[in-house]
C-alpha cells in the first residue's frame, strides 16, 4: 500500500483519542480499559494466553485475497425471464 493510501485508511479508522477514551471510561466509572474489561467479562471465559494469529494484512492485501476467493458477480435470469429470487 502506498503512503498516501495508508494515510487515507488511517484517517477513516483513527479511533478515539486518549482524552476521549479517558472521558468515556470516567462516564462509566472505570479508570482504565482493563478495569472495564475485568468488570464486564467473566474470568471463566477470559483467556490469559496470547492469541496465535498471523500478522495483520494491509487493506490492499485483504482486497486482493477476497478478489481471489470470491466468485465474480453475475446476473442470472431464469428461463421464463423472471427474477432469479422470485418463485
Amino acid at each position: 500500500m502506498t503512503s498516501s493510501a495508508s494515510g487515507a485508511f488511517a484517517t477513516r479508522h483513527i479511533g478515539v483519542s486518549d482524552a476521549d477514551r479517558a472521558k468515556m471510561l470516567a462516564e462509566v466509572g472505570y479508570p482504565t480499559l482493563a478495569a472495564l474489561i475485568d468488570a464486564a467479562v467473566p474470568s471463566g471465559i477470559r483467556s490469559t494466553s496470547d492469541l496465535n494469529l498471523p500478522p495483520a494484512a494491509t487493506e490492499a492485501e485483504v482486497r486482493a485475497e477476497l478478489q481471489e476467493i470470491a466468485p465474480s458477480p453475475s446476473i442470472r435470469v431464469h428461463r421464463d425471464g423472471g427474477h432469479p429470487l422470485s418463485r
